[in-house]
């Protein structure tokens, strides 16, 4: 590259995939791509983007020339670099139902030598239009910007790797306006600390150690960017372990606003996780604004590091707190804050944890957050004798069959019911899910209530857990006429699975089959749910092999298992 990299306050570019037919040939989609928008001011800028399913076959890799007036689309193939998927969003525009999907993609962009690893951001809409499939990518406002190169560790220091916190929320004890209900997984602040009023607050971050080299770190410094201090530095803060699961979720604050109650499973005040009842470190952020916060947690990442379970940490005040202690509340920027938000501008500000092979420290070199592969979608199934009684019908398992599979993140669970064809019983089962704080139903099933007598098919029963749980089971009274059950558990991560996210997933109207392409469902009434024969199709070829509807009309990935 001739060219140094300008400082860009704000980049964008749109592009615009317009599937007005389909062709279907080799399993491949034949898309008409065209170039919607292009706002470049610098040239001779190179960025390779490769776009791929975590686990499937179906590899592209798009190399981006831009030049000020254009932008020539070159096909290669990288595997170093890839898009990941991450949060889903559904919204309302234009009278049309809207998929929002936001994806981390991790790109290198080469500037003067140098290879700056940044994450970038890519929106997909989809609206059922007359146009067909529309899918429009932006990237992130700060892509360009003058980073700094990466440069050789320093001699007797070691090297030094930098993670961006993968999830972060904060929560608050306040019920003015439900604020003690409400989530905040997308407020671009983390709040810590004490008001006599509201009561406390507290900031929730959790880092991904996946692959990482524990003989390698032993220093790790958080980092935070403290940009506020509301009140005084009166209050103490404590960083405590998290010892079990929580989901960050999608809302955020509205000013003036009531706030709406967090899903089950996403976090709010009356939904946290358990914490350590002692802090691994103490801190008080000053009342200076706009610089950063560095904490030592070397102590807590070696937990991590040799087996305790990660889910994070949790920052809240310590002492005495009561009314007669003045507002002390410490904001900190969160992963979503935009970073020409506070000084310097352009500069990223989010949650950072820098581990060091040198516990002087070294040169950091920056990490995304991972989205690693899951293991497969995991299946146990289980029978109970048939029992000739009219009155307990064929099976009774009240409470029998758990199913506990450790601190997993599960989007969905799929429960088969093989019934059987004795009785005429019509009581329920409730399917149950434990997220760390007890049992709770997310599904109740009619049992089998056709005829006596009758051959009643395999029945599919798929039940959304929007977020993270640690057990599932089927419960409840007997279970008249089942006779045996199997039940497939998905995690969240893309190839773990059905891909539909926590807080409504891809969305009723476009799904991504398991090549990672997307289709269009459209309002055929021809499209059906599971049945005992399998998953039925949209038919006229519409959705393809690999996506099926559930009984509520919403598309998943069915894979290969």
């Amino acid at each position: 590259m001739k060219n140094y990299i300008k400082a860009i306050s704000i980049l964008s570019f749109i592009l615009l995939f317009n599937v007005s037919s389909y062709a279907f040939a080799n399993n491949e989609i034949r898309t008409k791509i065209e170039i919607f928008e292009n706002s470049i001011s610098d040239k001779n800028i190179d960025l390779t983007m490769s776009v791929f399913d975590k686990n499937a076959t179906w590899n592209k890799t798009r190399t981006y020339y831009w030049a000020k007036d254009s932008i020539v689309e070159i096909f290669g193939y990288y595997d170093d670099i890839h898009l990941e998927r991450k949060n889903i969003i559904l919204s309302r525009k234009g009278g049309y139902d809207v998929s929002t999907t936001d994806y981390l993609l991790r790109a290198k962009i080469k500037k003067s030598g140098s290879l700056v690893e940044q994450p970038i951001t890519f929106i997909f809409l989809w609206k059922n239009s007359g146009d067909g499939l529309k899918i429009i990518a932006m990237n992130h406002p700060n892509l360009l910007n003058d980073y700094s190169q990466i440069s050789e560790p320093q001699t007797g220091l070691g090297s030094a790797i930098k993670l961006i916190a993968e999830a972060d929320a904060y929560v608050y004890a306040y019920n003015y306006r439900n604020w003690n209900r409400s989530n905040r997984g997308r407020y671009d602040q983390l709040v810590a600390g004490w008001h006599p009023t509201g009561g406390e607050s507290r900031a929730y971050i959790k880092f991904d150690l996946f692959g990482t080299d524990a003989s390698k770190v032993n220093k790790a410094i958080l980092k935070l960017y403290h940009f506020q201090t509301s009140g005084n530095n009166g209050v103490e803060l404590g960083i405590y372990r998290v010892t079990s699961l929580w989901n960050e979720g999608s809302d955020t604050y509205h000013s003036g606003r009531k706030e709406k109650t967090a899903p089950p499973g996403d976090i709010s005040w009356v939904q946290q996780p358990k914490i350590d009842s002692a802090p691994i470190a103490t801190f008080n952020p000053g009342t200076g604004m706009r610089d950063w916060t560095k904490i030592n947690i070397t102590s807590l990442v070696k937990q991590w590091l040799s087996g305790t379970p990660n889910y994070g940490l949790v920052i809240k005040p310590i002492g005495h707190l009561g009314r007669n202690i003045s507002v002390s509340t410490y904001h900190f920027a969160s992963r979503e804050r935009k970073a020409d938000l506070d000084n310097p501008k352009g500069e990223s500000k989010v949650p950072m944890l820098i581990l060091s092979e040198n516990q002087n420290g070294g040169n950091a070199i920056t990490q995304p957050p991972q989205q690693h592969h899951a293991t497969k979608p995991t299946k146990s199934k289980f029978s109970c004798a048939n029992q000739d009684n009219e009155e307990k019908g064929c099976c009774c398992f009240k409470g029998a069959h758990t199913y506990r599979f450790g601190s997993r993140h599960v989007t969905n669970v799929l429960t088969r019911f093989d019934t059987g064809r004795r009785f005429n019983c019509r009581s329920t089962v409730n399917l149950d899910v434990d997220r760390g704080n007890g049992w709770e139903t997310v599904k109740t099933v009619q049992a089998n209530s056709s005829r006596e007598g009758s051959e009643v098919a395999p029945t599919d029963v798929l039940v959304p857990v929007n977020g993270a749980i640690e057990g599932f089971r089927i419960s409840d009274g007997c279970a008249c006429c089942i006779d045996s059950s199997e039940i497939t558990l998905n995690a969240d991560y893309p190839g773990g699975g059905l891909p539909q996210q926590p807080a409504g997933g891809i969305g009723k109207d476009i799904a991504i089959d398991g090549s990672g392409r997307p289709w269009v469902i459209g309002s055929d009434n021809g499209i059906y749910h599971g049945t005992g024969s399998g998953w039925v199709q949209q038919p006229g070829g519409g959705i393809g092999k690999d996506i099926a509807i559930d009984s509520e009309g919403r598309p998943w990935v069915i894979g290969s298992d």
